[in-house]
């Protein structure tokens, strides 16, 4: 006969949910994945398709291998220019201008 347990097991079904990145360290915030941080499926995507995981490997992916990809254009680049920013890692390259408007 088995002993009764009167702690019930975790439900395996529910992730944590993660912290959002104002709650985060400066090393659980490089350690998050991409998909934590706001950036889009398509863009997270794309990132993964070239081993790039985490805030951390995003951090150091230079502008031209980014633009290399075929995936990321200039507003996409901005994007990702931003947030990196916006989580205080800010990265090496320069931020891509805004594209004029044509007349």
């Amino acid at each position: 006969m088995l002993a009764s347990n009167p702690v019930s097991p975790p439900d395996r079904r529910r992730r944590q949910r993660p912290l959002p990145p104002e709650q985060k360290t400066k090393q659980q915030l490089l350690d998050s994945h991409l998909s934590e941080v706001g950036l889009t499926v398509r863009v997270v995507n794309a990132l993964e398709g070239a081993e790039i995981y985490t805030v951390h490997d995003l951090t150091q992916v230079s502008r031209e291998d980014l633009e290399e990809m075929g995936s990321f254009g200039v507003i996409t680049i901005r994007e990702i220019y931003e947030l990196l920013s916006s989580l205080g890692c800010r990265p090496k390259w320069k931020k891509p201008g805004q594209r004029k408007k044509q007349s």
